[in-house]
């Protein structure tokens, strides 16, 4: 697999909160977004995806439908994250 983009960045400028868009490429796109919440407390926050449709979260064996390139209101635990997958 060829990686095709990463972008880090804070998410809404909040501290403790750290996020990753990830692109690879080989036979299929796969799309990764993860967020990570490294702090004491529990955060609620809006998140921005690269695309809408189905994700899949590995670590929490969950699943969401992001529209509007968003999920808003979002809980992350405290010291715990999120790893959402997409296959393209």
């Amino acid at each position: 697999m060829v990686q095709r983009g990463v972008r880090d960045r804070n998410l809404e400028s909040r501290p403790g909160l750290k996020q990753r868009f990830v692109t690879q490429s080989s036979e299929a796109d796969k799309d990764f977004f993860i967020a990570i919440n490294y702090s004491d407390f529990d955060k609620f926050i809006d998140v921005p995806f690269s695309v809408n449709g189905h994700w899949n979260d590995l670590l929490n064996e969950q699943s969401a439908v992001v529209e509007n390139f968003r999920l808003f209101n979002q809980r992350i635990h405290s010291n715990w994250g999120w790893i959402y997958f997409k296959k393209g």
